[in-house]
């Protein structure tokens, strides 16, 4: 089974790693190794984001642990399938191109769960809105990305806490 881990909550498993994060993230990766690995593109460009979001390429923790996790296999290198439909609806839907992709390269890498705490990939349309009405929707899957990578690209997009209710 294969996941996608977004570059904001890898920080977050880094952070955990370091003592100074939450849980969850430790978490959510564990839950995902004892049942799958992590998909990134080929080309690394989301690879290169996680070390951009961990102060940059050349933090040797963090590019030791990205470098065990491809020795592990915990990490698998697919080629980046862009489908046209797909980032036609996800513009529709208001998600952002920078976003966009990364539903995108997951419904051409047969990814079956994102695991982001970015509102984005859930329902754009409530980035003003406030902290808890953001947690409920990223918490229930119940935005219109969701719904709609769900229901059109068998993805299943998740927060990093409730990973675990769907892989256990």
């Amino acid at each position: 089974m294969k996941f996608f881990l977004d570059a904001n909550c890898f920080k977050g498993y880094v952070d955990c790693l370091l003592d100074v994060g939450d849980k969850k993230y430790a978490e959510a990766v564990d839950c995902v190794f004892s049942v799958g690995k992590f998909a990134s593109d080929s080309g690394e460009l989301f690879i290169q984001e996680w070390k951009q979001t961990t102060g940059g390429s050349y933090n040797p923790f963090v590019n030791d642990l990205i470098a065990a996790w491809l020795a592990e296999g915990k990490i698998e290198l697919l080629e980046f399938k862009t489908n046209q439909w797909t980032k036609k609806k996800l513009s529709e839907l208001g998600v952002p191109k920078i976003d966009a992709r990364i539903i995108d390269f997951c419904s051409g890498a047969d990814v079956s769960f994102i695991i982001s705490e970015d509102i984005d990939l859930f329902e754009p349309k409530a980035k003003k809105s406030d902290s808890k009405r953001m947690q409920s929707i990223k918490c229930n899957g119940t935005g219109d990305v969701a719904k709609f990578a769900k229901k059109n690209l068998k993805i299943i997009i998740s927060c990093s806490c409730h990973i675990k209710d769907y892989v256990n």
